[in-house]
C-alpha cells in the first residue's frame, strides 16, 4: 500500500491511497494485515479523491461496505470499519470534485439509502470554538457561540457518532472528542444539544469566555480531593445522579437547551437547579460507595441522556499514582445512570483519555473503547475574507472580539501559534516554519503541537501510541508567521531556524529526502518574498489590510531578488513579464495531479503547491495572475535540484524541457497558457550560474510567430546574499546527491557557460 500524507486546497488537507488488492479481489487492509507497523485511523481528509466506477463495480462495493458497517457489534468490526475508510476502498463510492472529501455520516447515508451522497457545497455557517486569548478577560456570556449554525455536517456526524456508541452494547458508553484549538467542539456540541437531550459541564475557564458554573467546580474540586477510589467514585455516582435528575425536568432537547443558556450566551438557571440536586443527593446518601455498573443490558438505549464535559483535560490528568482520576471513575459510572459521556479538549495527548495499553476497562468492564473523534467538517466555512479560510475561529474572532480589525485579529493568531508568554517557546519556533513550508513532527512535539500550537490531528494509531499531524493551509498562520520574523520579537535565523535545524539533525522533524530539497527552496522564497513585502510596510505601523505581509508582488522584483546582482535580463523577457504578480505566502503538498483549474482557487489562498510523489517534471508550482479580475493566470512551474556538483548547459537544458507545458502538470495547451514560467533551482553545494532567458516554444516555421513562449530563470542558493539564511536552508535541505549526467557525461559541459542551445 502507497500512502501519501498530503493537502488539498479547499478542504486544505487530502491524501491519495492506492490499495493494491489480492488476487481474489480482496483489501489486504481489510483481511486484518497492511504493510505498515502502525495502523491509523484517519479523519475524511485522508479518504482521497473518490473515482466514479461502472454501476456493478459500485454497486458491489456498497453491499461490501454495508455488510462491514452491520458487523460493528465486537471491537474488530469497528475498527474494521475505521480500516475501510483509511484503505480508501470506499473509491468509486461517489464521484468528487477538487476539494471535495467524504466523511463518516457520507457513507453511512449512502450505506443505508444505497445512493451517492450529495454534494458537499457548503453552506455558511456561524461557529465558535473553545480559544485562547491572553489579551482577553474572562466574561460570563459567548454569544458566538449562540448563533444558528446552517451547516449540519459537523452537528450530524457527532450525531452518528453518539448513535453507534448508544446502539452498540459491547462499546463503552463514552466518546473522546479531541482536536486543536479553534475547529468548533464546543459550538457543534451545542448544536448537538438542539437535537437530542444533552447536559452541557464546562469543568474549566475557555480563556477570554466562559467560567464554569459553581456547581462543576464545586464536583471537580470534590472529586480531585477524594483520596480513594470508592470515595471518588461515589461523588462521580452522586453527580451524574443528580444531573440525570435535573435533567428529567425537562421534556424535549430544546427546553433542556434553553434551561442551561440565556440568549446572550450565559448559563441559565439549570445550573442553580443541578446545584440543589447535588448538595440533597449528597446529603441524603452521604459519602456512598459507588455501585457497581449494571449489565450492559440493562441499559435504556432510546432514552439515553449526552453529559459533555468540556475542558475535561483537568478531570483525565492523574493526580496520584494509587487513586484513579475523575475521568475514569466518571466513565465507570456512566453506564449505571443510562447515560453517554462526550469529554471535548484540545489535549493533543489522547492517552490520557484513551490508555495506551487497554481497549476496554477490565477492571469495571465498560466495554470496548470507541475511536477517538478528531474530524469535526467545519474547515472553509468562512470564504469572504482570505484571512478567514481556515477553521471558523478566525471569523468569530475578528467578528466578535476585535471589532472586525483584521490588524488585531493576526496579532491573535500569532499569540495562538508561538505564545510569547511560556517558559519554552522552542515549539513556537517550529510551528512558524510548519505552518508555511511543513515538515512531519513526531512524538511529544506532535503532541505539544496540536496542544499549544495550532496544529491539526489528522490520524491516530490504533494502540494510540502515535498521532499523525499536520498544518492545514491557514493563510492567516502564514500572515501571523511574517508579521513575528519580519516585525515581531523572533528572529528569523537565532530562533526560527536554529530550532528546526537542530530538530531535523535530531529526527524529530522527518521528511522523504527529496521533500526537504522542496521545502528548502519554498523557504527560500517565501523569505524572500517577506523581504519584498518589508521593504513598503513600516513594522511599527503594520496594518494587515494596507500593507499586508501577503500582499501581491510582482514577478520581476521576485526573480531579481532571486538571482546575482550579475545577472542579465533582457528588455523582451521584461516586457513579457511586466504586470505578473505572485502572492504566495505558505506551501501545502497535494496528494494528485492538478488541472488548470485549481490554479484560482491556490491564488485566492496564497498557497504554493508541492506536487506529489512521483510527478514527473515539476516538484512546485506557484500561480501567477495579471489582470484586476484575477481570471487570467500563467504558473510558475519550479524543478528543485540538490546536487553536489555542477549543472551545466546540457543538463540545464534537459530539465527546462520538462518544465514545458504541454509535459507537466497543471498541463495546459498553448492557447490555455501562451506564456509560462520555469525555475531551476540548486539547493545543493554545485555550482550554477544565475540565467533569466526565453525559450520560444510550438514554432511552426522559423519565420513564424512562437505559438507560446517560456522565460527560463536558473537559481541558485549560493547566490542568496544572506549568508546565514544560506546556510541554514541548505542543512534544512540535507545532503545532496551526485548529477549523475554531469559525471557520465562531463565532456559534454561547458563548465561556467549556461548557454541553452537553439
Amino acid at each position: 500500500m502507497k500512502r501519501h500524507y498530503e493537502s488539498n486546497l479547499e478542504e486544505a488537507t487530502i491524501m491519495e491511497e492506492t490499495v493494491e488488492m489480492d488476487e481474489d479481489g480482496s483489501s489486504p487492509i481489510a483481511a486484518g494485515h497492511t504493510e505498515h507497523p502502525n495502523d491509523f485511523m484517519v479523519d475524511s481528509d485522508w479518504t482521497g479523491f473518490m473515482q466514479e466506477r461502472e454501476p456493478g463495480d459500485r454497486q458491489r462495493a456498497i453491499g461490501e461496505l454495508h455488510q462491514i458497517y452491520r458487523a460493528q457489534s465486537t471491537e474488530n468490526g469497528w475498527l474494521y470499519m475505521n480500516k475501510i475508510m483509511k484503505a480508501g476502498l470506499l473509491k468509486g463510492l461517489v464521484s468528487r470534485s477538487i476539494g471535495d472529501t467524504l466523511s463518516l455520516t457520507d457513507v453511512k447515508i449512502a450505506l443505508n439509502n444505497f445512493e451517492s451522497p450529495a454534494s458537499s457545497s457548503k453552506d455558511k455557517m456561524d461557529i465558535e470554538s473553545d480559544q485562547t486569548d491572553s489579551s482577553s478577560s474572562k466574561v460570563d456570556t459567548m454569544p458566538d457561540l449562540m448563533m444558528v449554525a446552517s451547516n449540519r455536517r459537523p452537528k450530524e456526524s457527532l450525531l452518528q457518532s453518539i448513535s453507534d456508541v448508544e446502539r452498540n452494547k459491547d462499546l463503552a458508553p463514552f466518546l473522546t472528542l479531541v482536536q486543536s484549538s479553534g475547529y468548533g467542539k464546543t459550538k457543534t456540541m451545542l448544536e448537538v444539544a438542539k437535537t437530542r437531550r444533552v447536559v452541557y459541564l464546562l469543568c474549566s475557564n475557555i480563556n477570554g469566555g466562559w467560567t464554569p458554573p459553581k456547581v462543576v467546580n464545586d464536583f471537580v474540586t470534590e472529586i480531585k480531593s477524594g483520596k480513594t477510589d470508592t470515595e471518588r467514585r461515589g461523588i462521580a455516582s452522586q453527580f451524574l445522579q443528580a444531573v440525570v435528575a435535573t435533567a428529567q425536568e425537562y421534556n424535549t432537547p430544546e427546553a433542556l437547551y434553553r434551561a442551561q443558556f440565556t440568549s446572550g450566551g450565559g448559563f441559565s438557571t439549570f445550573y442553580d437547579n443541578l446545584d440543589k440536586n447535588f448538595r440533597m443527593i449528597k446529603l441524603l446518601r452521604g459519602q456512598t460507595q459507588g455501585v457497581t455498573p449494571a449489565n450492559a443490558t440493562d441499559r435504556e438505549v432510546p432514552s439515553a441522556l449526552v453529559v459533555v464535559f468540556d475542558e475535561s483535560k483537568i478531570l483525565a490528568m492523574e493526580d496520584s499514582q494509587t487513586v484513579k482520576s475523575a475521568y475514569r471513575c466518571l466513565r465507570a459510572e456512566l453506564r449505571r445512570e443510562s447515560a453517554i459521556g462526550v469529554f471535548l479538549d484540545t489535549f493533543g495527548s489522547t492517552s490520557l483519555f484513551l490508555p495506551e495499553d487497554a481497549p476496554s476497562d477490565r477492571e469495571t468492564g465498560i466495554g470496548f473503547f470507541p475511536p477517538p473523534v478528531f474530524e469535526i467538517d467545519t474547515f472553509d466555512e468562512f470564504k469572504d475574507h482570505f484571512l478567514f479560510l481556515g477553521r471558523p475561529l478566525w471569523k468569530m474572532n475578528w467578528q466578535y472580539r476585535h471589532d472586525q480589525d483584521f490588524t488585531e485579529l493576526v496579532k491573535f493568531a500569532a499569540h495562538k501559534l508561538c505564545p510569547a508568554n511560556i517558559a519554552s517557546p522552542k515549539d513556537g519556533y517550529v510551528a512558524l516554519f510548519l505552518c508555511r513550508y511543513g515538515l512531519n513532527p513526531s512524538g511529544e512535539l506532535a503532541k505539544r503541537l496540536v496542544a499549544s500550537h495550532l496544529a491539526t490531528l489528522v490520524g491516530v494509531s490504533v494502540d494510540r501510541k502515535q498521532l499523525l499531524t499536520k498544518y492545514k493551509s491557514e493563510p492567516i498562520l502564514a500572515e501571523a508567521s511574517a508579521y513575528l520574523t519580519t516585525c515581531g520579537s523572533v528572529n528569523l535565523h537565532e530562533n526560527v531556524l536554529l530550532e528546526v535545524r537542530s530538530l531535523i539533525g535530531n529526527k524529530v522533524l522527518t521528511s522523504a529526502k527529496g521533500d526537504r530539497g522542496e521545502i528548502a527552496a519554498a523557504a527560500w522564497f517565501g523569505y524572500t518574498l517577506d523581504r519584498l513585502r518589508q521593504k513598503t510596510t513600516s513594522c511599527d505601523k503594520y496594518n494587515a489590510e494596507r500593507t499586508s505581509l501577503s500582499r501581491e508582488i510582482d514577478v520581476l522584483q521576485f526573480i531579481e531578488a532571486l538571482c546575482s546582482s550579475t545577472t542579465i535580463m533582457d528588455d523582451t523577457v521584461r516586457q513579457l513579464l511586466k504586470g505578473w504578480m505572485i502572492n504566495v505566502t505558505h506551501f501545502s503538498r497535494l496528494g494528485y495531479s492538478p488541472g488548470r483549474d485549481i490554479l484560482p482557487l491556490a491564488w485566492k489562498r496564497r498557497v504554493g503547491l508541492y506536487m506529489p510523489e512521483g510527478e514527473e517534471g515539476v516538484d512546485i508550482v506557484i500561480p501567477a495572475c495579471i489582470d484586476q479580475s484575477k481570471e487570467k493566470f500563467a504558473t510558475v512551474r519550479v524543478q528543485v535540484k540538490n546536487y553536489k556538483n555542477i549543472i551545466g548547459k546540457t543538463c540545464m537544458y534537459n530539465l527546462f524541457q520538462k518544465l514545458e507545458v504541454r509535459t507537466c502538470a497543471p498541463l495546459s495547451t498553448f492557447e490555455e497558457e501562451p506564456l509560462s514560467i520555469a525555475f531551476l533551482v540548486q539547493v545543493g553545494q554545485g555550482q550554477m550560474a544565475a540565467r533569466v532567458g526565453l525559450q520560444d516554444l510550438g514554432k511552426k516555421t522559423r519565420a513564424s510567430t512562437p505559438l507560446a513562449q517560456q522565460v527560463q530563470v536558473a537559481c541558485s542558493l549560493s547566490d542568496e546574499s544572506d549568508r546565514d539564511l544560506c546556510a541554514s536552508l541548505r542543512d534544512i535541505a540535507g545532503a545532496g546527491v551526485e548529477n549523475t549526467e554531469f559525471v557520465l557525461s562531463s565532456e559534454h559541459f561547458n563548465r561556467g557557460e549556461l548557454v541553452v542551445p537553439d
